[in-house]
């Protein structure tokens, strides 16, 4: 089935939104990725400026080098300083250049959980909450369904047994479609977790009577 996860930000807040079953040849949506590509761009080169002035002659070509044909991202800058020398691991990256107030950090293009579950249900398709466990914040989710949220990933690599139940439970309270996956998102840092969380096959099966 389609789908994309799109990021959002609610008071200063990363949140992930899961679009199900949209049509991904809709003008909105692929209107949105483009912008969204163009912005991820431009905000690596502002980071690349940035690390010039710091004394770090990293090249934006090296990052593009790191990203290929992917949107280019922060890890694939903290991926071409490792290369080059001028750290010695990822998480020194961040630490010291690219992390949130770190010298080298530049905000992000900025869509807000309104936008993004708009644009998911123009392009046709259902919105549901990425990996609620990660926000720890409960009290997101009657704003997100006012915005029209239509489910929640119950079932998520990091979710403990206890997360799953409580999530699980709050989508029957507020009448929720349940979502769930491994949040893989290819190899390359970590070791590819596609497969290793098991999903019921009647999540789909009401997610696409939903959708109908």
């Amino acid at each position: 089935i389609s789908g994309v996860e799109l990021s959002a930000t609610l008071e200063g807040m990363d949140i992930h939104i899961l679009a199900y079953l949209v049509d991904p040849n809709h003008p909105s949506l692929l209107d949105y990725l483009r912008i969204f590509r163009d912005e991820r761009m431009n905000r690596a080169e502002r980071i690349v400026k940035r690390l010039n002035q710091l004394g770090i002659g990293l090249t934006i070509h090296a990052v593009k080098a790191k990203a290929q044909k992917g949107a280019v991202g922060r890890p694939h800058i903290a991926d071409a300083m490792v290369e080059e020398g001028y750290v010695f691991s990822v998480p020194e990256a961040f630490q010291k250049y690219l992390g949130y107030n770190r010298p080298a950090y530049e905000r992000k293009y900025v869509l807000s959980p309104e936008e993004a579950i708009g644009l998911i249900h123009e392009a046709g398709g259902l919105a549901s909450l990425a990996h609620p466990g990660i926000y720890k914040r409960d009290d997101l989710l009657s704003h997100l369904i006012s915005c029209g949220l239509n489910g929640i990933e119950t079932i998520h690599a990091k979710h403990t047994p206890e997360q799953i139940s409580h999530f699980r439970e709050s989508a029957k309270l507020h009448g929720l479609l349940e979502t769930g996956g491994s949040d893989c998102h290819g190899g390359g840092r970590v070791q590819p977790t596609m497969g290793t969380v098991e999903v019921p096959y009647s999540f789909l099966e009401r997610l696409k009577e939903a959708w109908r």
